[in-house]
């Protein structure tokens, strides 16, 4: 069984020559691709599962190990599968399609675990791998927030699917229920602002001056109790004095996290915040995130791993917190 190659990797003086070497996959990485070792050296192979064993051509370098292009699959591992689409391998739009569909829930839903365990975090509760459909993903048909209408600005950001964003949402609503006035943080153009604003008073702070626009117009419309600010929370984060003004917080921020926010949320704040749900793309820097929040007296209550990326090494979750 033969696959198709990625383009040679660019070469570089400590990079061996190009040759070819039969590997055994020991386990599939945080990225998708399976990993080998060859004369000390990790191996990444695209296309493998755990038990394959492949020849492969050894192309480039990545990190400490080494990268390299699936030539055959000579003896298939336990949990191959016939991937579904005709242009797996050629497109790069999947990484994962060859993994049976137990297997691959079980690496997905890994991943948080994995992340979770690297920082001490291994006895909270996962909930089980919430997954949404293959071919779910917006195109030009656009509907926006619990009903309410919101028209984003080029370059907004939005949940690549409905359904992702409905069970992301569901997450946050439920964990923070009645719990007002609450602030959301990195808010965008009002995914979670406007749900929650349906029960309560909302503050959502967003860097970007045009899906403020958006949210304010929307809310206006609606005649939701919804404030706004435009601020840059990595340069400038809500401080703990600020924050005594909400009893909730919801954050949904970038894949880098938001290590100044939440050393902010992680000092004393009297009379502060109880709740936290915070969103994440991310699931290290969102362990490194909630380590420091429990350092500083949060519990982790529960998290919810999201799967609207199917078949690729994106995963979205949300965790609970209390005080």
């Amino acid at each position: 069984m033969r696959k198709p190659r990625r383009s040679p990797a660019r070469q570089s003086r400590n990079t061996p020559p190009p040759r070819n070497a039969e590997l055994l996959i020991e386990e599939i990485g945080t990225r998708g691709d399976g990993i080998a070792h060859l004369d000390g050296d990790a191996v990444f192979v695209p296309f493998t599962v755990t038990g394959d064993r492949v020849l492969a051509r050894i192309e480039g370098r990545r990190g400490d190990g080494l990268t390299a292009a699936l030539i055959e699959v000579m003896e298939p591992g336990p949990g191959r599968a016939a991937p579904p689409c005709t242009h797996f391998g050629r497109c790069g739009g999947c990484s994962l399609q060859h993994l049976d569909d137990g297997l691959y829930a079980h690496w997905k839903r890994d991943l948080l675990l994995t992340q979770l365990a690297r920082q001490g975090l291994a006895e909270c509760a996962v909930d089980p791998l919430v997954r949404v459909p293959p071919g779910s993903r917006r195109r030009a048909a656009l509907v926006h927030f619990a009903g309410v209408a919101v028209e984003p600005a080029p370059g907004a950001f939005l949940q690549p699917t409905r359904g992702g964003e409905l069970a992301i949402a569901e997450a946050v609503l439920a964990g923070i229920g009645t719990i007002s006035p609450v602030a959301d943080l990195y808010a965008g153009c009002g995914s979670f602002s406007l749900p929650l604003a349906l029960k309560g008073p909302v503050h959502a702070v967003e860097g970007e001056q045009a899906p403020v626009l958006a949210l304010d117009a929307a809310a206006r419309r609606e005649g939701l109790p919804l404030t706004s600010e435009v601020r840059d929370l990595a340069r400038r984060p809500l401080s703990a004095h600020e924050l005594k003004a909400y009893k909730a917080v919801c954050l949904d921020p970038p894949r880098a996290g938001a290590q100044a926010q939440i050393e902010e949320l992680a000092k004393p704040i009297p009379g502060g915040p109880g709740t936290i749900a915070m969103v994440s793309c991310n699931p290290a820097t969102l362990a490194r995130d909630l380590r420091l929040l429990v350092n500083g007296g949060w519990r982790l209550e529960r998290i919810t791993p999201i799967d609207q990326f199917p078949w690729a090494a994106h995963l979205e979750a949300v965790a609970i917190l209390r005080r």
